[in-house]
C-alpha cells in the first residue's frame, strides 16, 4: 500500500471532531492551526520515510479539503467528475467553464478557495471523489510542465464530450 493511499485511509478514519477541526482551518496555513497541525503531523510523518511520499503541503491541502466531501471512490481526475457533473445550460456551463479556467491557473490560498468550491459543489451533488488521485494530482501541481493541469483540462474535456450538454 502506497504512502497516499495510507494517507487517504487515515482520513477516512477520522470521527467528525476531527474532521471539524480541519474543516475549521480552510485557508489558513499549518502554523495558524495548531491542534490541526498535530493533527495532520500524526497522519502524515509516519509516512515521511517510505518511497512516493506525498507532498506535505498538497497533503496538508487534502487534509483540509477531504472534510467538505468525506467520500471516497476508485475514479477519475478532479477534472473528468466536474466534466461528467457540470451543468447543461448553456449558461451554466459557461459560468463552470470560469470556474474551470480558474482552478487550473491557481496558485497558492487562490488554489485552495478553489478546490473547496469544487468539492462542496461535489458534496452536494452526491458525488464522491478518489482523494488518492486528487492527492496525488496536487503533489505534482507546482511543476513547471504543469501535468496535472493539463490532464485535469484534458479529462474535463473529454468527459463533456461524454455527456450531452447544451451548445
Amino acid at each position: 500500500m502506497t504512502p497516499t493511499v495510507q494517507f487517504v485511509r487515515r482520513l477516512t478514519a477520522l470521527g467528525p471532531g476531527d474532521l471539524s477541526l480541519l474543516r475549521g482551518c480552510a485557508s489558513r496555513p499549518m502554523h495558524d492551526c495548531i491542534e490541526a497541525f498535530d493533527l495532520f503531523t500524526g497522519l502524515w510523518w509516519p509516512l515521511r520515510r517510505g518511497p512516493r511520499v506525498p507532498g506535505r503541503e498538497a497533503s496538508w491541502l487534502v487534509a483540509k479539503l477531504f472534510p467538505w466531501n468525506p467520500s471516497t471512490v476508485e475514479g477519475g481526475s478532479l477534472g473528468d467528475v466536474l466534466g461528467q457533473t457540470a451543468p447543461r445550460r448553456r449558461e451554466d456551463l459557461l459560468r463552470e467553464r470560469r470556474r474551470i479556467d480558474s482552478l487550473l491557473r491557481a496558485q497558492g490560498r487562490p488554489l485552495e478557495a478553489c478546490l473547496r468550491q469544487a468539492v462542496c459543489r461535489l458534496n452536494r451533488a452526491g458525488v464522491a471523489l478518489d482523494w488518492v488521485q486528487v492527492l496525488q494530482d496536487l503533489t505534482l501541481w507546482d511543476r513547471p510542465w504543469k501535468p496535472t493541469q493539463t490532464k485535469w483540462a484534458r479529462d474535463w474535456l473529454q468527459a463533456m464530450k461524454g455527456t450531452r450538454h447544451a451548445r
